[in-house]
């Protein structure tokens, strides 16, 4: 069994040798953290891959420092729930 001492000891060498690789084991794990508090509270539905793709989405933004610009604010109102990010109604603010 893989503990989660594990992973980070596997990123932790990852950076020293592939810092772009890092960053997308860094992002999975960070997904996986956010995925796993959604469900927990009951604001994930597991029957719906999308959410999982906005979750993606919605941490990208955040790392690049960018604004996710959508027509579906109430799934992101749900993640924001979880992680902070910046969002917004492409229809309100057109």
């Amino acid at each position: 069994m893989v503990c989660m001492e594990d992973i980070m000891a596997l990123v932790k060498k990852t950076i020293e040798l592939d810092q772009e690789k890092a960053n997308r084991i860094k992002i999975q794990i960070k997904t996986g953290g956010v995925l796993q508090k959604l469900r927990s509270t009951g604001e994930l539905d597991p029957r719906n891959p999308r959410q999982y793709n906005d979750v993606c989405i919605a941490l990208l933004a955040r790392q690049i420092g960018a604004t996710v610009v959508t027509r579906d604010i109430n799934d992101f109102k749900r993640i924001q729930s979880a992680v902070d990010f910046r969002y917004r109604d492409v229809i309100k603010d057109a």
